[in-house]
């Protein structure tokens, strides 16, 4: 009840997926209703399209992403729009296998437009770990004050196996093809000046 009349908008929605042996529920929770929908499909069905899927995004695989992604709404998310349909924003909480998957990729459409329509482009989808976290969350938002407090982060790795041997790191900036040479050169870090110096301490 608290989540309902204190911490869910008018316009959201909060899905929760609960994955047994058998039978996947979900809980659908707004600001006037509380429901469970009982879909059936098995754990070890679940976790076969999950991965089938993931593998098609990772190596790019359009066919079989459509497949997958088309699959996982009807039996995901095509039974549970008739109750939100009224809703613009989604609030999944997922469970298991499905913590892996992005919900933004599963294909609503494919046959009106020359491309597929992606679940991205009727909601927008938000995750979260647990109906409390939400509440944590938005509490917090309510109490935020500005302060001058900095974080950053900088000096990223991007390829971990070849950072660990000191070859070049694939994807980074820390290496360039130049115009005149294919061969990647590397981009030196400017000296500190003392006006960097004086930010830092007006941040700090």
């Amino acid at each position: 009840q608290e989540l309902q009349k204190e911490v869910l908008k008018k316009d959201e929605i909060l899905v929760r997926y609960f994955i047994s042996p058998d039978i996947l529920y979900v809980f659908l929770v707004t600001k006037k209703i509380f429901t469970v929908i009982p879909l059936e499909v098995k754990k070890e069905e679940i976790k076969g399209l999950v991965e089938e899927h993931l593998h098609a995004i990772k190596e790019n695989h359009s066919i079989r992403m459509k497949r997958y992604g088309k699959i996982l709404y009807e039996k995901l998310f095509k039974p549970l729009e008739k109750r939100i349909k009224k809703s613009k924003d989604i609030i999944i909480v997922p469970d298991g296998e499905l913590a892996t998957i992005p919900f933004e990729s599963f294909i609503v459409d494919n046959k009106e437009q020359d491309r597929p329509v992606f679940l991205l482009e009727k909601y927008r989808v938000k995750y979260l770990q647990s109906a409390s976290m939400l509440k944590i969350l938005r509490q917090h938002y309510q109490n935020n004050r500005e302060t001058n407090c900095f974080i950053g982060f900088g000096d990223p790795v991007y390829d971990y196996e070849n950072f660990k041997q000191g070859k070049p790191e694939h994807g980074s900036m820390k290496n360039f093809t130049t115009e005149d040479s294919e061969e990647a050169a590397p981009i030196t870090t400017p000296p500190l000046t003392d006006s960097f110096h004086d930010e830092i301490k007006e941040i700090h």
